[in-house]
């Protein structure tokens, strides 16, 4: 079994299905190839005829964009094979240039230094072949299906976009899912332009003076841009197509990391509008021992609990934080209306997002991002998982 640390309910098998060896056997695994053209084979072959439509709103309220997964009708041309990066590559790698150089005030955006840095990021990310990746089995602006779908809502982790999860919304909308990936406003993100043309970099928090609401305040205001996408969804603000698709009584919320904890608060302080919640890898304590601050994260989740059915899907990784591990231990605890509980084995905290068929896998384990294990079975179990959990509590009819 791939599978330890599985508690609170019987798994419907031995391990979920997994890509098929044959498949497997043809993913490029060097150095110098990124193995983006083989995430077809994370969608089981026989969805494969089901053509998922994509497209994107802007949510009224905050500005930032929602990009729609939905089942669609044909026709569909090969020109409107919808790429994964959005608006590009280039753009995403300028907010993760910023992140990451930005832990020192030296190097953030605006300096003579990282105007330098991003220019050579961005450089090499437009001669890079990845800037040119496809979504599998996804169409930009499609007609959607007719009949009623179940929704997913997603909130990104620090630092995301939402482009990290495109390949899971793309399988969710190919088993007849609504997936709605929010990408957030405040701050939390690496980088998003908002409906009036206002660029929003990472906000890396000021140590010295660091106020204890601030990843609070965060995820309250990234919880409201989740509802709110919600909302849109079904008031029919981003399409009276989408509205006449997406069932009000079959909506479930999710989210990675940081965005795990957003869930978390929308699934404890709203449980009236959801019917479960899918939790990856949550963010649920900050522990900075350099200025003594620990504190649990969300606050409402903590004190609320849970009134829906919830599946934890955790890593290793995290499991080897203490303050992390223990904090999530006790959210578990919290579950009044059933919870499934998983650690995939050789889990890393990346194995949940999209960057494993992005980067060669020996770079991919450099990094970090991965053990010597085969990092797509890893990502292939964590989606098999989470399709199984919604089928049960969310499913298509």
């Amino acid at each position: 079994n791939m599978t330890v640390g599985v508690s609170a309910a019987n798994r419907t098998a031995d391990k979920p299905i997994l890509i098929e060896r044959d498949e497997l056997s043809k993913i490029n695994r060097g150095w110098w190839s990124s193995p983006w053209d083989s995430a077809i084979s994370v969608i089981p072959k026989e969805k494969r005829g089901q053509i998922v439509g994509v497209r994107t709103f802007v949510n009224k309220e905050f500005g930032g964009d929602v990009r729609v997964f939905y089942p669609a009708e044909l026709p569909k041309t090969d020109d409107s094979a919808s790429g994964w990066f959005s608006p590009s590559l280039q753009a995403m790698a300028d907010g993760y240039a910023h992140f990451m150089a930005g832990w020192k005030q030296s190097l953030r955006k605006g300096t003579y230094v990282f105007e330098a840095i991003s220019f050579v990021i961005r450089s090499v990310a437009s001669m890079n072949s990845l800037r040119n990746a496809k979504l599998p089995c996804a169409y930009d602006n499609l007609k959607p299906r007719l009949g009623k779908a179940p929704v997913v809502v997603w909130s990104h982790g620090l630092s995301g976009t939402g482009e990290e999860h495109g390949l899971l919304a793309a399988r969710l909308a190919a088993e007849g899912y609504v997936v709605a990936l929010v990408h957030h406003t405040d701050g939390s993100s690496s980088k998003v332009t908002t409906a009036d043309g206002n660029t929003i970099y990472f906000k890396h928090p000021d140590f010295e003076n660091y106020d204890p609401e601030f990843r609070q305040k965060g995820a309250e205001h990234r919880a409201k841009e989740v509802d709110g996408a919600r909302q849109m969804l079904l008031s029919g603000d981003a399409g009276a197509d989408l509205k006449a698709l997406c069932d009000p009584d079959r909506v479930a919320v999710g989210g990675f990391s940081f965005g795990g904890a957003t869930a978390a608060l929308v699934a404890s302080t709203m449980p009236q509008h959801y019917k479960c919640g899918v939790l990856w890898d949550g963010w649920f304590h900050i522990n900075l021992d350099s200025i003594n601050f620990r504190r649990d994260l969300p606050t409402q989740a903590f004190d609320k609990g849970f009134s829906m059915p919830v599946i934890f899907i955790g890593s290793e990784q995290f499991t080897k934080f203490e303050h992390i591990h223990e904090a999530t231990e006790r959210l578990k605890g919290k579950c009044r209306a059933g919870l499934e509980s998983y650690t995939p084995a050789h889990a890393t905290h990346m194995s949940f997002a999209d960057v494993v068929w992005w980067l060669p896998a020996p770079l991919l384990t450099r990094m970090g991002f991965s053990d010597k294990t085969c990092p797509y079975e890893t990502y292939s179990e964590i989606v098999e998982l989470t399709t199984e959990f919604l089928k049960k509590h969310c499913p298509v009819q």
